[in-house]
């Protein structure tokens, strides 16, 4: 957006997510433990229950050393994690294709929507292709998801190195009172809207959430993991559902707030953001109701 202060910005938010994942992290295992030693949890019933690989992140008995995936090609034509790697890259590509594009076009507003949106949206009509073909058997979803995190991986640990460190210093102080107020309110706004909206699996449907919120979907995803190490439970698939559906309304409100935001300032798309907030709440708390009534009968 031709701002000047475009890098030390970048920096900032950059610090932020860090203190995100790595303080959402180590918070969220602080509050499983809170939650298990009161009972709270479905299936971890003590915090001595977590897995040993589970607390030092390696594992070393070689018979639950699990497989990066399945060989869905053969390798005299073609390597299967060669095959992947293809599919994801050519949505990188044809999504910074179709950005330039809109950029040079100077189509309004959808012009500033970042390259991840774009990626997001080519690799939908990717999947649906693919589906079309039938070549659905070729995509493993393990293979997929271990080169994503790999990729993230990368991303994250890169993104940390490139961090104009001088220039954060300098903001630091303001940047550790937002991560603290940050992750205040994000707990406010996974403890009481989950307990007053959900019926049940409250402890792991919170965790869950706070990772993502704190961090990324894999943050979620671990803390998840560690509450309900086998997926017994409903929550992972309402979880992705969830996370899902709030994806594509990011991708749908973010343009519209970064608009507002440069054209009438910071205080509109606040109204417009705590307004979105208040409706989902109502809707929440509306449709556990339903469902108490519904169930009843």
């Amino acid at each position: 957006m031709n701002l000047p202060y475009w890098e030390i910005a970048q920096g900032v938010c950059t610090t932020t997510a860090t203190f995100g994942i790595v303080g959402g992290t180590i918070l969220g295992i602080a509050y499983i433990n809170i939650l298990a030693r009161r009972g709270k949890t479905a299936l971890l019933k003590k915090p001595g229950e977590m897995l040993p690989a589970m607390k030092k992140g390696i594992q070393m008995d070689l018979s639950k050393q699990g497989s990066t995936g399945k060989e869905t090609t053969l390798n005299s034509s073609i390597e299967t994690m060669s095959f992947h790697l293809s599919i994801i890259f050519l949505g990188c590509g044809l999504a910074y294709l179709l950005m330039n594009w809109v950029r040079v076009n100077k189509v309004p507003i959808i012009g500033m929507i970042p390259i991840w949106a774009y990626a997001i949206v080519v690799m939908f009509a990717v999947n649906f292709l693919i589906q079309k073909l039938k070549l659905g058997n070729l995509v493993d979803s393990k293979t997929k998801s271990k080169i994503a995190g790999t990729l993230s991986d990368f991303a994250i640990t890169a993104a940390i190195a490139s961090m104009p460190l001088k220039t954060i210093m300098s903001y630091m102080a303001p940047i550790l009172f937002m991560c603290v107020l940050g992750f205040i309110f994000t707990w406010i706004f996974t403890h009481y809207p989950i307990k007053y909206g959900f019926s049940d699996y409250h402890a792991e449907r919170q965790v869950a959430i706070w990772g993502t919120s704190t961090g990324v979907f894999l943050t979620g995803l671990l803390l998840l993991k560690i509450c309900d190490p086998e997926y017994e439970l409903p929550v992972l698939n309402e979880y992705s559902i969830g996370f899902s559906l709030t994806s594509i309304t990011g991708f749908i409100l973010m343009p519209i707030w970064i608009n507002m935001r440069v054209t009438v300032g910071i205080t509109p798309p606040l109204f417009l953001s705590f307004g979105l907030l208040a409706v989902s709440l109502i809707l929440l708390l509306a449709l556990n109701k339903t469902t108490k009534v519904l169930g009843k009968a």
